[in-house]
């Protein structure tokens, strides 16, 4: 579906180029939550990136994090259609650029299937590293990229943590 990587479209993406030599494709990510913004047409993507980061820094190595873990944000969203739920079970995501400057998107997994037509333009935030081994990724403990989430988070937030769920 996609001519260029998705990666192309993101308007910072400083923070995943950090981690990776190759950013992997949006194939077979774990999806964990979609987030519909309340202030206007935008969607929020919560997702385990498809492998672990090729560039590791020393405390995930430490801490024998192996998940990486990304919210991806789709602005100026119209044409939404949704069925089913998150699972945390594997999807894919599909993205074909239209006239500029609109992107198709396209997600499917099981139990899910989201379309949607978007601003070309992706944000990416959220980036932190966990072990999978401890469990439920939910109540993991996180290593966050970001120095503000660094400084406020150990642990993903309630799904009422409005600054982490609704701002990147």
């Amino acid at each position: 579906m996609a001519t260029e990587p998705w990666h192309a479209f993101v308007y910072d993406r400083e923070g995943l180029t950090r981690h990776y030599t190759h950013v992997p494709p949006l194939e077979r990510v774990t999806l964990r939550s979609v987030h519909l913004s309340p202030w206007g047409p935008t969607l929020t993507l919560r997702f385990d990136l498809p492998r672990f980061a090729d560039v590791v820094p020393p405390e995930w190595a430490e801490a024998g994090c192996d998940r990486l873990e990304c919210q991806v944000e789709f602005l100026a969203v119209r044409d939404l259609r949704l069925r089913g739920m998150p699972t945390g079970r594997l999807a894919d995501v599909e993205l074909a650029a239209r006239e500029r400057p609109w992107l198709d998107v396209s997600l499917r997994g099981e139990g899910i299937e989201l379309d949607l037509t978007c601003a070309d333009t992706l944000r990416v935030g959220h980036l932190n590293a966990y072990r999978s081994a401890d469990g439920d990724p939910n109540r993991a403990r996180r290593w966050f990229v970001g120095p503000v989430d660094r400084r406020l988070y150990t642990t993903l937030p309630p799904t009422t943590g409005k600054s982490f769920y609704e701002r990147l």
